[in-house]
């Protein structure tokens, strides 16, 4: 991939491309392709300004740099890829939730002692993540917040309202868990870039050589 660097600063690199390079269907896949590599940090690629940003450890910023040099066409433009990533994007966790939902209309349908009780075993882990938030770690986060939710509508009596809240909380975590392990990591761990041979131009013609040691001798 042809680049420029438009600015830099220790551990963060803009690079511009040549118009038309990036495109909105394959500048998620250039993000999965670099964010693989090693000591990347973070990776966004705009196709609307056709810049790559990237955050590194500093000690291997040639090999990143070496990288991106080595993205091809054949890579960054695979439409099996971009399917595949649409495809990931696309599966949701329906039946950790569908199992939730049930799980909370049948708690619904239990006599009221029986539901209160379980109301109160289950505020347990929110009540306790929520003080840990804001005794150990200072902190006034969503957690302290829940569990402020929590505990002032079982105070109040309103013990179904306190279950509503914590099956919702649930099943925000089922998806914040299935949004950044289940997508980006299965996403960028199928698209990583492996190249075991690269050609590089000399005096004496094009050479084919390992790719490890080009960007070793970088």
């Amino acid at each position: 991939m042809d680049f420029e660097i438009a600015h830099e600063l220790p551990g963060r690199v803009r690079l511009r491309t040549p118009k038309g390079t990036l495109t909105k269907k394959n500048s998620a896949v250039i993000e999965a392709l670099l964010g693989v590599q090693r000591d990347v940090i973070r990776v966004k690629a705009s196709y609307r300004t056709g810049s790559i940003l990237i955050y590194y450890e500093e000690r291997s910023r040639k090999n990143i740099l070496a990288a991106v040099s080595l993205l091809t066409e054949d890579y960054y433009e695979d439409t099996e890829l971009y399917e595949e990533q649409n495809g990931r994007h696309e599966k949701m966790p329906w039946t950790s939730i569908a199992l939730m939902c049930a799980g909370a209309a049948f708690r619904m349908a239990l006599p009221f002692p029986l539901r209160r009780i379980l109301a109160v075993c289950r505020s347990a882990r929110f009540v306790k993540k929520g003080f840990i938030s804001i005794v150990k770690a200072h902190k006034l986060n969503v957690s302290v917040l829940d569990a402020s939710a929590i505990v002032c509508a079982m105070l109040r009596g309103d013990f179904k309202s306190a279950g509503i809240v914590m099956t919702l909380i649930s099943v925000g975590d089922v998806l914040e868990e299935w949004t950044h392990k289940k997508s980006k990591e299965d996403l960028m761990q199928s698209l990583a870039l492996n190249i075991d041979k690269v050609w590089i131009r000399t005096e004496k013609g094009d050479l084919e050589i390992p790719a490890q040691s080009f960007t070793s001798g970088i």
